[in-house]
């Protein structure tokens, strides 16, 4: 206990520190951190604020999406509207960064190196989890599945909320007071819009806890992916379907003029 209570006063330790952005490993967010955050979130949704406004200009298209899903404002998240391809409505983090954009020419966002995490919110329902390599015909076929895919089995999920794309550094940075990654340097993309990685499931758990985040489980990451499909990829049963539909980040010579050095 009185270790404890050292570390929390130690200065050393970034919780006490009245630097705007101070945030330490251990601890996470500094105390006047956290008491900004917290100030910042009851402004913005007191009557007439900024972030209760966007909730409720958004309410009626979130309820033509998800007719059966009552959703209340969630304080840490606020709408970005529905994605111009699947419909499925995005809200972004508040408190992993900045408010992202969308490109004017087809309302995709961009993701940048102050960008928040970007969530899309999953309406509930029932699939096929798992995979199997025995009969072509059944659902969830796929050649190379592995004995700890099967047996195939129905699941059903309620609505929640995932991550649209891999957690950046800057995100990770930002929340967490470090940044463990190996990959920094690379001219073409500003290390903090990269992916970070380095973090163990242990990492994960620790720094999303501060914040009211976890990791998904094996079925929501599964129902999320194959995003009603039951093939191998959600492009097809082919490989060459992930080329076709541009959606792979495959290591071909592009790889190589961007300086990657692996096979």
């Amino acid at each position: 206990l009185i270790d404890g209570l050292e570390g929390l006063t130690n200065e050393r330790s970034g919780l006490l520190s009245a630097a705007p952005q101070a945030a330490s490993s251990a601890y996470g967010w500094s105390v006047p951190r956290r008491l900004a955050y917290a100030q910042r979130l009851e402004l913005d949704f007191a009557q007439g604020g900024s972030a209760l406004s966007s909730w409720q200009a958004a309410a009626h298209g979130i309820r033509a999406v998800y007719p059966q899903l009552a959703l209340s404002p969630h304080m840490e998240l606020q709408p970005l509207g529905p994605d111009p391809r699947s419909g499925l409505w995005e809200f972004w983090h508040v408190a992993s960064g900045a408010e992202p954009r969308r490109r004017a020419s087809d309302g995709r966002i961009e993701i940048e190196a102050d960008s928040a995490l970007v969530f899309v919110l999953l309406p509930g329902g029932r699939f096929a989890m798992g995979a199997q390599a025995v009969d072509p015909a059944s659902p969830n076929y796929d050649a190379v599945a592995e004995p700890h895919e099967f047996p195939v089995h129905d699941v059903e999920l309620s609505a929640f909320f995932i991550s649209k794309y891999e957690m950046t550094q800057g995100q990770w940075e930002r929340l967490a007071g470090t940044n463990p990654s190996h990959y920094l340097d690379n001219p073409l993309v500003p290390w903090a819009a990269k992916p970070v990685e380095q973090v163990t499931w242990s990492d994960c758990r620790r720094v999303f806890d501060r914040l009211g985040l976890e990791l998904p489980s094996e079925a929501q990451w599964e129902y999320a992916c194959r995003a009603g499909t039951s093939t191998p990829w959600w492009t097809g049963r082919d490989r060459e379907s992930l080329r076709t539909a541009h959606a792979a980040n495959i290591a071909d010579a592009s790889a190589a003029r961007a300086g990657g050095t692996w096979q």
